[in-house]
């Protein structure tokens, strides 16, 4: 039964138990803090409200979990709740992953340093078309002669279809007066 209230809260974000409470998961975003140069990353945190009421919702769920009726699964959830309670009393509840149950819920995050490193002599494998390269400045200096090549090789395909159109139409207007339209001499 455990498994599948936690199951049911990791999905939809929110679980109501008896004699507990509605235990929520709410979503924050990341913060970015430039002045202390500190980044905290998404996060959920929980909260714990004084609503004990059950959603119909949340008892299909239960019961198709564990395969019994909503009423059987109604019961053995208030039972689950007083028994929660009765352990929460003499000492604090911890869910791993959620937080603790007993004045509040609570999940903290420590904040992640902002600063960039700089690594000397850092190495990285990087496949370059069926090369393999392990330093990042190698990377740069293999694509420059390839993109290099490629350009003298359109600048020249190029230049020789110019000369060679130019060749075409000097050709055709600067024909012979002696010929006719068959390309065949006429008598004078």
């Amino acid at each position: 039964m455990f498994q599948s209230l936690t199951r049911y809260l990791l999905r939809y974000h929110k679980v109501s138990i008896p004699y507990i409470g509605t235990i929520q998961i709410i979503p924050q975003p990341a913060q970015v803090n430039v002045v202390d140069q500190l980044i905290t990353p998404p996060a959920y945190t929980t909260e714990l409200s004084g609503d004990e009421s059950v959603s119909d919702h949340q008892l299909s769920y239960l019961a198709s979990a564990i395969n019994s009726e909503k009423e059987d699964v109604k019961d053995r959830l208030a039972q689950l709740g007083k028994d929660l309670h009765a352990r929460i009393v003499s000492e604090p509840l911890s869910l791993s992953g959620i937080g603790i149950i007993g004045g509040a819920l609570v999940t903290p995050l420590e904040p992640i340093d902002a600063r960039k490193v700089l690594r000397e002599d850092a190495e990285h494998t990087v496949l370059v078309g069926d090369n393999q390269v392990t330093v990042a400045q190698e990377v740069n200096e293999t694509e420059q002669p390839i993109q290099g090549r490629r350009r003298s090789v359109s600048m020249l395909i190029g230049w020789i279809l110019l000369a060679v159109s130019i060749a075409a139409i000097i050709f055709i207007f600067s024909g012979e007066t002696g010929t006719s339209s068959t390309g065949l001499q006429t008598a004078p």
